[in-house]
């Protein structure tokens, strides 16, 4: 781990990296994040580079992970789009170039934990059903949860966010979402 003005942030493996072109001739770049520490972390920032055939960097864009909290040994989602890459791009770097260590500012987050997860295709959706279960007993105001769908390689080929909504019971929610599959 290093620092940057004084907030302790963390080297962080990444995974499941696909590149894949998009139906408007775009780039997207998606993986995860793995939290390989002992520790909670949080503002997780990515930068992804399109590289020609030599690793050449041609150009980069940088992006959140998926979740405002990672605890140890969990993964958070990203996707970066290169709308307009070049035409010589071949393949893609990414690296963490953000992770900092829970501190003071971040110290209300509540870990959640999802149990009874369940997905299936249903038509042209994949629906997604589980419970989220605040475990701590520690107020919580806004509940995120992110599903990620990988190939039979295990990259990832895309994940949906949501939040849960307000005036929901915060102990235990069931979450019930359905998203429509890209062909």
């Amino acid at each position: 781990s290093y620092s940057v003005t004084g907030v302790q942030t963390c080297a962080l493996p990444i995974s499941g990296i696909s590149l894949s072109r998009t139906p408007v001739g775009g780039l997207l770049c998606m993986g995860e994040v793995i939290n390989s520490t002992d520790g909670a972390t949080t503002n997780i920032q990515v930068q992804a580079a399109l590289v020609d055939a030599v690793g050449t960097p041609l150009v980069s864009e940088i992006a959140l992970a998926a979740a405002d909290y990672l605890a140890p040994g969990e993964q958070a989602p990203f996707s970066v789009l290169f709308k307009d890459p070049p035409d010589t791009a071949v393949d893609v770097t990414v690296q963490v170039l953000r992770a900092e260590a829970m501190n003071p500012a971040t110290a209300s987050f509540v870990p959640l934990t999802a149990v009874e997860v369940a997905g299936a295709v249903s038509g042209p959706q994949y629906r997604v059903a589980g419970q989220v279960v605040n475990e701590t007993g520690g107020a919580v105001e806004r509940v995120q949860v992110v599903a990620v769908l990988y190939d039979k390689d295990g990259l990832v080929m895309g994940y949906r966010e949501t939040e849960l909504e307000e005036g929901r019971d915060r102990k235990s929610t069931r979450l019930n979402s359905s998203h429509r599959i890209r062909s």
